[in-house]
């Protein structure tokens, strides 16, 4: 086949695939989706840790109370679950240690392996959250973290049968 012909087709098949959505649309898709099935391929445990870890940033004495952990053992597994991420990241993503994105050049794969659609983008179609509203929620956050600070002093004690039910009933 004539090299004019090869790169027609090529372009065609480009075009039939992605719908005509534009390739930066489709490459931002493709990385939030990542990002997504990246953080549901952790247990639910391991998923908790990262997250309160590395988005929440808590505290390890806080964390591992949630959990019902050691503070040593919540750090332990915390690094073991970045390194886990990291080491994923390296080898799948480009733009993980200041490498380029290559999501762009992955699009007709994702697209084929039905990673992404591009006549129903869940990511890249959602409502912006505003700048404000995350401001405000950070901040509310932080007062909470805050107060309970003041609370310290109090005992730890387990809820009251009766408490849960109401609270689960309610």
């Amino acid at each position: 086949m004539p090299k004019k012909i090869t790169w027609l087709y090529v372009l065609l098949s480009y075009h039939h695939l992605t719908q005509n959505v534009e390739k930066t649309v489709l490459a931002e898709e493709l990385k939030l989706s990542c990002t997504n099935v990246m953080l549901q391929c952790l247990d639910t445990d391991s998923r908790l840790i990262f997250v309160l870890g590395t988005m929440f940033q808590a505290d390890s004495r806080i964390a591992g109370e949630i959990l019902g952990i050691s503070p040593e053992a919540y750090r332990q597994r915390l690094s073991r679950i970045r390194k886990k991420m990291a080491d994923f990241l390296s080898e799948y993503c480009g733009e993980y240690g200041k490498g380029t994105c290559r999501c762009a050049n992955r699009i007709n794969y994702a697209i084929q392996n039905h990673r992404i659609d591009p006549s129903h983008q869940d990511y890249t179609a959602a409502e912006e959250i505003a700048r404000k509203t995350m401001l405000d929620v950070k901040e509310a956050m932080e007062e909470i973290d805050d107060l309970a600070q003041h609370f310290s002093f109090a005992r730890l004690y387990a809820t009251p049968e009766q408490t849960r039910q109401f609270m689960k009933n309610s």
